[in-house]
């Protein structure tokens, strides 16, 4: 048995539309976080949560929706889940509610608390729910829900039973308090100066139909819920792009030998391919035109010493932040420490005089733009290695789900296909 899987299931708004869009940003999210690529599960109905209670000690079940902003806080909390706890769920109950329920977008349930689930929202007797005075905000989010000792009549909600079955059975169950709420790996350039939360939900079933307008359009529309509105803004600063990635946290490509690499201007990405495969030019893009700024600099100003320093003097002359930043992120950049000094920064001097060429372009819209120089027809094998990272897989980038549809994605694909001078990499693929 895992100790964690996750629980899919649809948005159930009343746009086809939006629930499947809700459904490729949640998908993108899971994977996201599924740092130890635990099951995921994809149901139609929270009733068929009751087959997987064999399947780990923790369901982390999900509604399309939910967006992670700190992975790695939220990741070592639902590792972390106190052991007495058989619920954690956004506790509700409003001042015209006689019983407690939950939320739900996002709870997590101790398999060994529970020995059916029933969700059915019905009225009838049975002993009392009590919230706690404490609430988590405002005054209808109780931290916590007891069972009492007296006999009432009750209006059972959504997730009712599951309280009272989880409290029968000797577990606690309780909210996400602050604690749980938000972290402290958010990036600066995300953020407004308000503290974001390291989970956020996008409530589709609220003003849907704006919503709708504002994910085709990518247009702030008068009417979005606060959710709503909050992540268009969080999305739009991060499409500002106030960063730098000075490291990358890609995997490169050790072969084949190739004349000329295509890569993204992250980190040393691009340069550690080329010295694998032998290449005799180097064309680095991006989207991100800082990248492309930045590496413009390092080729014509870096000595080859002291990079960080150096890249934390440019960022901070321009008032850009250094990614990446989050423990996670910092810890996967770093095991391509050793072969990043080996290969490329010991030699730098023989890599400040390779051939390089800088594109700021979306390689999904200008795919032709990145492919114009690129030999259609090879001399005896392909001699050009393009490695796209992970925008042009749509299940594992939320910016590519967003700004594009999947047939934009496998259009540029084909073009990519097109061509038989190019070896195509991507992190994951294994090259013959």
């Amino acid at each position: 048995m895992e100790k964690v899987a996750f629980i899919s299931v649809p948005s159930f708004s009343k746009s086809v539309w939006l629930n499947s869009r809700m459904a490729d940003i949640t998908e993108v999210q899971v994977k996201f976080l599924n740092e130890d690529r635990n099951s995921v599960y994809r149901i139609e109905s929270y009733s068929d949560i009751n087959s997987y209670l064999d399947k780990a000690e923790i369901l982390v079940v999900i509604t399309d929706g939910n967006i992670f902003i700190d992975r790695d806080t939220l990741w070592n909390r639902i590792n972390n889940m106190p052991k007495d706890v058989g619920l954690m769920a956004h506790l509700l109950q409003h001042s015209n509610n006689d019983t407690a329920y939950i939320d739900d977008q996002f709870f997590m349930i101790r398999t060994s608390a529970v020995s059916s689930l029933d969700f059915l929202e019905v009225t009838d007797t049975g002993l009392e729910l009590i919230r706690s005075v404490q609430s988590v905000h405002d005054d209808y989010t109780p931290l916590e829900i007891t069972l009492g000792t007296n006999t009432v009549n009750r209006t059972m909600k959504f997730g009712s039973k599951l309280i009272e079955h989880v409290l029968s059975n000797g577990m606690r169950v309780t909210n996400f308090d602050n604690e749980w709420r938000y972290g402290t790996h958010v990036p600066e350039y995300v953020q407004d100066g308000t503290q974001l939360p390291i989970r956020g939900y996008l409530y589709p079933k609220k003003s849907t139909a704006q919503f709708e307008e504002m994910l085709r359009t990518w247009k702030l529309v008068d009417g979005v819920d606060d959710a709503q509105e909050k992540f268009y803004h969080i999305i739009n600063r991060y499409m500002n792009f106030n960063f730098v990635n000075v490291k990358s946290f890609e995997v490169p490509a050790e072969r084949p030998e190739v004349q000329v690499v295509i890569a993204p201007a992250a980190g040393f990405i691009g340069e550690l391919t080329a010295h694998y495969t032998y290449a005799e030019k180097l064309i680095l893009f991006d989207i991100n035109p800082n990248n492309i700024e930045f590496k413009k600099h390092l080729y014509a100003n870096w000595d080859g010493n002291n990079y960080e320093n150096f890249a934390k003097e440019w960022c901070d002359s321009k008032g850009l932040a250094m990614e990446p930043s989050r423990p996670g992120d910092l810890a996967y950049a770093d095991r391509y420490t050793k072969e990043t000094k080996q290969h490329v920064i010991d030699n730098w001097n023989q890599f400040r005089h390779f051939e390089v060429e800088f594109m700021h372009i979306d390689i999904i819209k200008d795919m032709d733009k990145l492919l114009a120089d690129v030999e259609k027809t090879p001399r005896r094998k392909p001699s050009t290695l393009l490695h796209t990272s992970t925008i042009l897989q749509y299940d594992k980038f939320i910016f590519t789900t967003l700004f594009y549809s999947k047939e934009e994605v496998d259009a540029a694909i084909e073009k990519i296909h097109a061509n038989p001078n190019i070896f195509w990499y991507w992190p994951g693929i294994e090259i013959e």
